[in-house]
């Protein structure tokens, strides 16, 4: 019983400190997890102790803030083909 009163003693007299993210810090983070599937998104945030909801609200903001060509919104392209080469033109609606 002593070992978990122990424990418990260092557990209870640790300040417990958090990570501030910064604006870096967020974009890096989103880089760092946008080619990962969700499985192991999912096991990046539990290592830095973040939910995915986190890294997911960051990633919409760093969208919102980038130029217009990187924001999300109804751009359709229409594919022509050219004669009968492999040339195609790319014409936006």
């Amino acid at each position: 019983m002593a070992t978990l009163e122990r424990w418990r003693a260092e557990a209870l007299g640790t300040a417990r400190t958090e990570r501030i993210w910064t604006a870096t810090a967020r974009l890096e983070a989103v880089i760092a997890t946008a080619a990962l599937d969700e499985t192991a998104r999912s096991a990046w945030c539990r290592e830095q102790g973040l939910y995915r909801s986190d890294v997911e609200a960051w990633r919409d903001q760093a969208i919102a803030a980038g130029p217009p060509q990187m924001r999300p919104g109804p751009r359709l392209e229409v594919l022509t083909e050219i004669g009968q080469g492999n040339a195609v033109s790319i014409t936006p609606i």
